[in-house]
């Protein structure tokens, strides 16, 4: 017999004999653990004793009843994930004693438990007000100053723990993560190829895409292709292209379209990988589409073209 059987045995209140018949019932019937019987033991026990107190009998329990022990007697004491643990147990005892007619049939389905979030027990952080105050306080060049403010910026804006950004070394940083050149080069080797496996021309016209877009980016931003950086790509240097290859170079708008999916898919691409780039992806992946007219059907007008395309269909004149 478990020790929490043992100890309600001990125990002089009135539902003493209920509550070891129950404990005996998880213990035999649905194989409990000792530890989960103990807790149940820990829950019923002050709300049974409140019964006592208020001289409530178990057979005239209803949810009013439990509501005020609730409302009344562990509001403000407790966090809303102990209240669903007790819940949790009146709900098993309750049907537990519906099925020995202790009490009234369906009261364990009348307890409602409070609503637990999936994140609420997490420790909460500073305001953003005191981590300005913590950047304003190592505002410096100072050598300390500046490490300082590093270490407070991978814990503020990337999440990183205490034990992560000591442990952290130069090596472990990539530095070209914000060059747009390494991310070419996934996204039409490993992405289009590989991951994709796009057709030979759709995987042309996305390099050609990239071919007339990277000098003019580099033009528009004053360096060479080479060092251009992923966020010199903006929405606003993404509409000059387009307007440049509609006005000077007389592309229609199916074109025009064409290469704006080719750079809403290489944003896509690296917002997907990189998690610090989402918002500049959703700026470039906001440039919208234009709406393109269909063309109109052309007909065979004369007799001559209509002979023509016959005879082109049937050689033999069959």
């Amino acid at each position: 017999m478990s020790r929490s059987i043992h100890a309600a045995q001990g125990e002089s209140l009135p539902y003493n004999h209920n509550l070891h018949q129950f404990l005996t019932f998880l213990k035999h019937e649905r194989g409990f653990a000792d530890a989960t019987i103990v807790n149940r033991e820990r829950s019923l026990k002050p709300f049974l004793g409140w019964l006592v107190a208020e001289d409530v009998p178990l057979s005239t329990v209803s949810p009013v009843v439990i509501t005020k022990y609730f409302t009344g007697i562990v509001a403000g004491r407790w966090k809303r994930t102990t209240v669903s643990f007790h819940v949790q147990s009146l709900r098993s005892f309750f049907r537990y004693a519906s099925s020995r007619g202790w009490c009234a049939a369906g009261l364990a389905e009348s307890i409602d438990a409070p609503r637990v979030y999936t994140y609420e027990n997490l420790p909460q952080g500073p305001a953003w007000e005191e981590v300005k105050k913590l950047f304003t306080s190592v505002n410096g060049t100072s050598p300390v100053q500046v490490r300082s403010r590093c270490a407070i910026l991978l814990c503020s804006v990337y999440g990183l723990r205490v034990g992560e950004v000591c442990c952290l070394r130069l090596e472990d940083i990539d530095w070209t993560d914000s060059l747009l050149g390494p991310w070419i080069r996934r996204f039409l080797l490993e992405h289009l190829v590989a991951e994709r496996n796009l057709s030979r021309n759709t995987q042309r016209s996305y390099r050609d895409t990239l071919c007339l877009l990277l000098p003019r980016l580099a033009l528009q931003s004053r360096t060479t292709v080479d060092v251009l950086e992923v966020e010199d790509l903006s929405a606003d240097a993404v509409r000059k292209f387009l307007a440049v290859i509609e006005e000077e170079r007389g592309c229609s708008v199916a074109t025009r379209n064409q290469r704006l999916s080719a750079i809403h898919a290489l944003a896509h691409f690296i917002g997907e990988r990189s998690p610090e780039h989402l918002m500049w992806c959703g700026e470039v992946q906001s440039v919208p589409f234009k709406r393109t007219g269909k063309n109109p059907l052309t007909y065979l007008e004369s007799k001559c073209q209509r002979k023509y395309t016959v005879d082109k269909l049937n050689p033999r004149g069959q």
